[in-house]
């Protein structure tokens, strides 16, 4: 039987299917699975950071005239500023020992081993990274995540290397304070989701943690409201509908919030060949064994905080 190169095996099997890798991570997540459905996850190249260009202004040089000679204000228009987003990176690796080598020699064995440990690579990548879209920012070397750019109490604190606490146009609309129960839910998403709206403008996805899904379910089913589950269904995720936009379980969310979220204006951007890709076979010095890694780096970014809205449903 012809002796296999598991690393090298490995790391071919992996770039053919690299797409398999990618897809296990997003469609592990509701707010991925959204976003990659409506094409939101994309690459960019290069760049110490990635820069996102911000609108904060209307243009004031537009006015009514009677189609005279009248004249206009054209001085300077400072309406466009950009918020920065570092890039963050993460890896897996899968190992191959020298007894695993021995044995499964042979192209058949070598691949039936390589599968089994990418499914649980996987697996954990795409947990990880559905725990990371959640942080609220404060846990070192992972992405901004929709609790730090979607923000409790974004009065404060800077997001994108812009400071929310100075530019009050850089704050997403929050509601918090009150108890969510089934009986209040309407009445909260309500009010925020009027905050939110500006012409068409307005939240396309929510997405809510089992509490506050819950509750929302429960109203519609109490007053026999009806619900489209058609774009929940495409994604495979259990969904509602809430006015234009559609709501969305995900068990990684916290517990008691519920995101509005632009989807328009919020992007999951990566570099090119990182798109947990994998990299070269690596025999480790003064070891028997060898690893080939996986390999993702980017970064979650917006360009409009106020378009987006949480809800904090724990109690006061």
């Amino acid at each position: 039987m012809v002796d296999v190169n598991l690393g090298q095996t490995a790391a071919t099997t992996l770039r053919n299917r690299s797409d398999e890798v990618a897809d296990s991570v997003t469609n592990n997540n509701a707010f991925l699975a959204w976003q990659k459905a409506k094409g939101k996850i994309e690459t960019r190249t290069g760049g110490r950071t990635y820069v996102e260009p911000v609108i904060y202004a209307e243009n004031d040089t537009t006015k009514f005239y009677d189609g005279g000679m009248e004249s206009f204000s054209i001085a300077p228009q400072n309406v466009i500023d950009a918020s920065e987003w570092d890039r963050k990176f993460q890896a897996g690796f899968l190992y191959f020992t020298e007894s695993e080598r021995q044995s499964n020699r042979g192209e058949a064995a070598a691949i039936r081993l390589i599968d089994t440990k990418m499914d649980v690579l996987k697996a954990t990548l795409a947990n990880d990274f559905s725990t990371a879209l959640y942080n609220d920012g404060t846990t070192a070397k992972e992405i901004t995540g929709l609790q730090a750019i979607v923000a409790d109490l974004p009065t404060s604190g800077t997001v994108g290397g812009i400071d929310a606490g100075t530019y009050t146009w850089w704050r997403n609309k929050y509601k918090t304070g009150t108890a969510a129960t089934s009986s209040n839910i309407d009445t909260l998403l309500r009010d925020i989701w009027l905050s939110t709206i500006r012409g068409a403008d307005r939240p396309d996805l929510i997405v809510a943690g089992n509490d506050m899904f819950t509750y929302l379910h429960d109203f519609y089913a109490f007053n026999q409201r009806f619900m489209d589950w058609d774009k929940a269904d495409a994604i495979q995720f259990e969904g509602l509908r809430y006015q234009s936009a559609t709501v969305l379980f995900d068990p990684t969310c916290n517990t008691k919030r519920m995101y509005g979220l632009q989807t328009s204006v919020l992007t999951l951007v990566y570099d090119p060949g990182r798109r947990w890709a994998a990299g070269s076979h690596r025999e480790i010095d003064n070891a028997t064994y060898e690893v080939v890694p996986v390999l993702w780096s980017g970064a979650l970014v917006t360009r409009r905080r106020e378009s987006h809205f949480v809800i904090n449903g724990t109690a006061p």
